[in-house]
């Protein structure tokens, strides 16, 4: 399994090719207003929650003999799995490196303020804890069709450049109002695992950043959002998702359903606030969840 050969579950014709023609705007430089991440990471995502695992998997089914699985582990003793908004800084570097598999930038200041994040002393040091997991993440990727069964391991940041603490900072004078407690003189940058990145190209899944940025701190709500949009660009006919493989895909272990039922109609609501032609809905009696195709343009 090389670059996600093996693995086609985007729909064929245009959608399919629009996917893989639409680069990140802004990827490079500039603002940003959409970002963009590896459909296997969308399908199957990192824990909500901080665990007490070193290791944990994620299943998908891609259709009745087909089953996606994403196994993600910490390598590092010590170092927690990712979990958390640490999403939202993977993908807020999966967007920046889409060009050429790498990234380098000035400040995280450039993260903060995609998020619509405060600029103190302790969100960078949240961040360089998330950066820390992030480094230690390896991931196992395993797709099992009747006919086959592929395989692929990487370590997503093959290389985190980092200023070190205190040393590389401009601290600004006492008294003087500063927008940023920090200003970093030297580079942060980060490089895909190749792997990761042949599949970013390969698969990659555009969102809107002004949409995800709402759930920068809400893991639950991005995971679904992120998914229903994906699933609801990928349809070419509406779609009925049972219940059990939506739960499977978030990796709730609310197996009851009522709690995390009510919780994710009201996440719907918020994104029909924005999207009210989004084709999705949960079916009465607990009869699944049904997408329909869409693209965000026809809301415009």
């Amino acid at each position: 399994m090389k670059g996600g050969d093996a693995l086609e579950p985007h729909p064929s014709g245009n959608r399919k090719q629009s996917l893989r023609e639409i680069p990140p705007s802004g990827s490079c430089s500039g603002s940003l207003d959409r970002l963009v991440q590896a459909l296997y990471l969308v399908l199957c995502p990192l824990p909500w929650t901080n665990s007490k695992e070193r290791s944990v998997r994620r299943i998908a089914r891609l259709g009745r003999q087909t089953r996606l699985s994403v196994t993600y582990t910490s390598i590092e003793e010590g170092v927690p799995l990712p979990f958390g908004a640490d999403r939202g800084l993977l993908a807020w570097i999966q967007t920046r490196a889409f060009d050429d598999g790498s990234v380098r930038f000035d400040a995280l200041a450039e993260y903060f303020q995609a998020f619509g994040l405060d600029q103190g002393g302790r969100e960078y040091a949240v961040v360089r804890q998330r950066i820390r997991r992030l480094g230690s993440l390896a991931i196992s990727i395993t797709l099992e069709s009747e006919l086959e069964s592929a395989r692929l391991q990487m370590h997503p940041l093959k290389k985190i450049f980092l200023p070190k603490d205190g040393s590389d900072c401009i601290r600004p004078p006492a008294g003087r109002v500063s927008p940023h407690l920090l200003l970093i003189r030297r580079r942060y940058g980060f490089d895909l695992d190749s792997d990761l990145w042949a599949l970013l190209r390969r698969h990659p899944v555009p969102q809107s950043l002004a949409l995800l940025r709402r759930f920068h701190n809400r893991p639950k709500a991005w995971d679904f959002v992120s998914f229903v949009l994906y699933r609801c660009f990928a349809a070419r006919r509406p779609t009925v998702i049972p219940w059990d493989d939506l739960v499977q895909h978030l990796g709730s272990t609310d197996r009851t359903g009522h709690r995390l039922r009510r919780t994710l109609r009201r996440i719907l609501e918020e994104v029909k606030g924005t999207h009210p032609g989004l084709p999705a809905r949960f079916l009465p009696d607990g009869g699944g969840f049904e997408v329909g195709p869409w693209s965000a343009d026809q809301d415009r």
